[in-house]
């Protein structure tokens, strides 16, 4: 069986890093902090993504609610990336990596145009 070429939902992929988190007021409670980064060219794509797989890809995850300190288990999707350890700030459990999913072909992707 042959792979499908990859196809990626964005043109370019969102950043992403996880890292010590910098600010003084909340560092003891929130020992880390991840960001994201989405490229303003790539926002209605990323957007489009994810509806698609809600539609498509439902699964059963955990939430944790830092409010009330409660997991929850609910219906979502998850979004994937890639990334690797950071070598470049002396926080050794930083890593940074990109997020761009296969893109999912949608209902009026597929449908026949009429002629």
């Amino acid at each position: 069986m042959a792979f499908e070429k990859f196809d990626p939902a964005l043109s370019l992929p969102v950043n992403f890093t996880v890292r010590d988190n910098p600010f003084e007021n909340s560092k003891e409670k929130y020992p880390k902090q991840m960001r994201l980064f989405i490229p303003l060219t790539s926002i209605d794509e990323f957007c489009t993504h994810i509806k698609a797989v809600a539609k498509t890809k439902i699964e059963t995850g955990k939430v944790y609610d830092m409010r009330t300190n409660e997991r929850a288990e609910v219906e979502g999707i998850y979004l994937n990336g890639n990334g690797r350890k950071n070598t470049f700030e002396d926080d050794e459990d930083s890593c940074f990596g990109t997020i761009n999913p296969r893109r999912i072909q949608t209902e009026e992707e597929t449908e026949d145009i009429p002629f």
